[in-house]
């Protein structure tokens, strides 16, 4: 008989064989490999404009949470972010940056996360910013037909000054100012919503201030108006509301749906009562509760508010838009708002930058009746190109 090797018998692994032996088990399987660690890459159109801002994207990928991308210069001019960090997420794993490039030159970015994590860098080459188009001819003064303007802000748009300062020095040294507060502006014409009217102005009855018988900016053009010119009406929409931030005004809020109404009804009373009034432009009186602001941040919103107005037919392209600068030493003055409307200025021929006079209230907030007549004669000289004037 032939002798059976036991090695020689196949049996299944950990199973005892006949003859006392234990087959050998198999090699356990490699362990699966790590998931991908997470990164982020950077993208544009490659090319950029000074003083405009590029939009950058960042595209994260492999990401298991949150992470935190900070935006950042490698080389080239300098550049300021809007926002500086953005936070991609599963689901949202693309994010926009705005890269405004102080001058000319090629700059290199890129973006960084926690963890050692570092993005491609971008070239852009940045080129000059073009140079503004030249302002056109100004408006005469005085005009020989009737005009329109708009004004526009926070409180000291509504206007806090009080009727007494009229009857006291220096301002009672011209008693003719309290003789016209006390009666209609024959030629001078304000938009009363509570009417869906155009009325003549009348203190204590459609000024729209912040109280029934203050004094806002529109007394000062409604002064330099009757007394500078002749035969000729001026139409003034004053919408404004205490206390609020710039976002406040921009398109899709209710202010600005309510403001294109206004403008719609004003443009068909005017039409029904067969007047033709020409727009000269816009009077902005805000800032205040945006103190806090950065010059980028100020100056975006800036720049939305008056593209809202354009495209929603509140003003035209090439109408004068006049920007109140708040004093210096008022209590909610801000430097990134000052610095953002001085930039708006110098960057648009259209723009004319004019600055509250330092006489406030008592609440070192608020301009007082002289302070509010001057920022009304400085809007005449900024709309018109009309001379200057003191109150």
């Amino acid at each position: 008989m032939a002798t059976i090797q036991p090695d020689s018998i196949s049996v299944a692994s950990g199973v005892t064989t006949a003859y006392g032996g234990r087959a050998a088990s198999p090699t356990p399987p490699p362990p699966p490999p790590p998931p991908p660690a997470p990164t982020i890459t950077l993208s544009s159109d490659g090319a950029a404009v000074a003083g405009t801002a590029e939009a950058i994207t960042v595209t994260a990928a492999n990401l298991t949470g949150p992470i935190t991308v900070t935006m950042e210069s490698v080389s080239g001019p300098g550049v300021s972010w809007s926002p500086t960090t953005v936070a991609p997420a599963p689901g949202e794993l693309v994010k926009l940056s705005m890269a405004t490039w102080a001058a000319a030159g090629t700059a290199q970015v890129r973006g960084t996360a926690p963890g050692g994590i570092v993005s491609n860098t971008i070239t852009a080459p940045v080129s000059p910013a073009p140079a503004p188009p030249p302002p056109g001819p100004p408006p005469p003064w005085p005009p020989s037909g009737n005009r329109r303007i708009a004004i526009g802000g926070q409180s000291n748009a509504q206007g806090l000054g009080e009727p007494s300062d009229l009857n006291s020095p220096p301002l009672s040294a011209d008693p003719d100012l309290n003789t016209r507060y006390l009666a209609d502006f024959d030629r001078v014409w304000i938009w009363n919503p509570s009417a869906g009217a155009y009325q003549r102005l009348r203190y204590g009855t459609n000024q729209q201030a912040n109280g029934t018988n203050q004094i806002g900016p529109e007394f000062g053009i409604a002064i330099r108006w009757m007394r500078e010119t002749t035969g000729v009406s001026l139409y003034i929409d004053k919408y404004a509301e205490g206390g609020q931030a710039i976002a406040f005004f921009q398109s899709p809020g209710t202010f600005y749906t309510n403001s294109t109404t206004r403008k719609s009804a004003q443009d068909s009373w005017l039409s029904a009562n067969s007047v033709t009034a020409t727009a000269a432009g816009w009077l902005w009186v805000q800032g205040e509760s945006d103190s806090a602001a950065s010059e980028s941040t100020y100056r975006a919103a800036l720049d939305t508010l008056v593209a809202d107005r354009i495209s929603g037919g509140l003003m035209g392209a090439g109408e004068r838009r006049v920007i109140a600068q708040i004093n210096a030493t008022n209590a909610l003055y801000g430097a990134g708002v000052a610095a953002a409307k001085t930039a708006y200025a110098a960057a648009n021929s259209e723009a004319r930058l004019i600055t509250y006079a330092n006489l406030l209230n008592g609440d070192n907030l608020h301009l007082a009746t002289r302070g509010q007549m001057q920022l009304g004669y400085d809007a005449i000289s900024a709309l018109f190109d009309a001379s200057p004037l003191s109150a």
